[in-house]
């Protein structure tokens, strides 16, 4: 065989291959971080609009194995709570919109060189899931609507 050929049929291969991968990897990883558990109750539209303030390019950690370090985009606003993964995170992680009425507690934890942010995330039915937020302002934000819309 002919090695242009070769070459060219592994980089098909590649071109095929590499991004069905991609996608069963971020499918898998949206099932056992449990977005896809919380997409059941709270997942929005893809073209919904939502407004507020704005934290691109965030971490949320879902679980001890699991952190979207870096990887979703996080709207505070009136209505809740909004993320969603970048472009190549989205396979299999439908947009959620918490509502404010779903959360039960915003803490903030100053560390060493960041700040943690544990919401707890209650739904009627018993469950609860505490997702772990970074940084300073995006804490702020979070504890200043969800005190507004709850009342506390």
């Amino acid at each position: 065989m002919p090695e242009g050929l070769i070459v060219a049929l592994a980089i098909a291969g590649f071109l095929i291959v590499f991004p069905l991968f991609w996608s069963a990897v971020v499918f898998l990883i949206s099932r056992f971080s449990g977005w896809s558990g919380m997409a059941a109750h709270f997942a929005i539209p893809p073209d919904k609009k939502v407004t507020g303030d704005s934290f691109g390019w965030s971490s949320v950690q879902f679980n001890l194995f699991t952190s979207y370090s870096g990887c979703v985009d996080i709207v505070v606003s009136r209505q809740g709570l909004y993320l969603r993964p970048v472009w190549p995170f989205r396979f299999g992680h439908e947009p959620l919109l918490v509502p404010w009425t779903a959360i039960e507690d915003v803490r903030s934890h100053d560390r060493w060189l960041f700040t943690a942010n544990k919401v707890t995330i209650r739904k009627p039915g018993g469950w609860s899931k505490t997702l772990t937020f970074y940084g300073k302002r995006l804490g702020d934000s979070l504890f200043r609507n969800w005190t507004k819309a709850s009342g506390n």
